[in-house]
């Protein structure tokens, strides 16, 4: 059975916003540590049900991260997802998926990418960091649709402390 968007994005959202802290060769890394709140309205999930709310809580130190995510789906189920990995480009657990869920992370050229995969699914993440570090962009591509088709959407998230 095939994943819906909501779950997806949700994951990959608050697994790339985690790892979202983003730095520039030229720009200091900028931790993304702290609590964010997905925007439903500045988010465009294109033809894809839009998940309800999220909410997602983020620590970064150096190449370590860890987040929380907890939001509630477009059927309106509850979501509970958490990793705890590296910014490493190496395959990580998300925890609390139905299905098996893994997530590299790299960072370059002043962004953060994810890689995801679950089951027949993948999908890839580019995450940046507004300026004054308070929103989160995450542009997901991937043959992540529910039928297993091609989907893009964004998500904006918007820092909340």
């Amino acid at each position: 059975m095939r994943r819906q968007i909501p779950i997806l994005f949700v994951s990959r959202v608050v697994l790339l916003f985690a790892s979202s802290a983003i730095f520039a060769a030229d720009t200091p890394h900028r931790n993304a540590s702290g609590k964010w709140k997905l925007n439903l309205q500045k988010s465009d999930f294109g033809n894809t049900p839009a998940p309800k709310s999220g909410d997602l809580t983020v620590a970064e130190t150096g190449d370590k991260l860890t987040w929380a995510y907890s939001g509630t789906t477009a059927d309106g189920k509850s979501e509970q997802l958490t990793f705890d990995g590296l910014i490493n480009g190496k395959e990580f657990p998300v925890q609390g998926e139905a299905q098996p869920t893994t997530v590299a992370y790299t960072r370059d050229d002043g962004t953060t990418h994810a890689i995801w995969k679950s089951g027949n699914q993948s999908w890839q993440s580019i995450i940046t960091m507004s300026p004054d570090g308070k929103t989160l962009t995450v542009k997901n591509v991937g043959n992540a649709g529910p039928s297993g088709e091609n989907v893009t959407w964004t998500e904006v998230w918007e820092k909340q402390q």
